[in-house]
């Protein structure tokens, strides 16, 4: 079982991105991060839960246009320790798009 304890939200873009959510629609669940200054990340925990493979998708807002991804399944790497939790890093790489993964920090 691959328990998932909190997300990490990289702006790699050079300017603020804002209403960062990650949301997973099957549960109702959902993060997220006000602002997100350039070329920062905002970190947060939250309590741990399982890993069910469930789909996910995330929005946010640069110069206040909407943006988000479709709904993505993220698997899990093999080569993550099974004995340690993971956090979700979604990152917004360019102008509307955004990537995610697991990571072990």
């Amino acid at each position: 079982m691959t328990v998932v304890e909190g997300m990490l939200i990289k702006n790699e873009l050079p300017f603020p991105i804002t209403d960062v959510m990650i949301n997973i629609p099957s549960t109702g669940g959902f993060a997220g991060c006000g602002n997100v200054m350039p070329r920062s990340v905002c970190r947060t925990s939250f309590e741990k839960v399982d890993y069910t493979a469930n789909a996910l998708v995330v929005s946010w807002k640069e110069y206040g246009t909407s943006h988000q991804t479709g709904e993505v399944v993220l698997e899990l790497p093999g080569d993550l320790d099974p004995v340690k939790p993971v956090w979700l890093e979604v990152v917004v790489f360019a102008m509307g798009q955004a990537g995610a993964r697991f990571v072990q920090p």
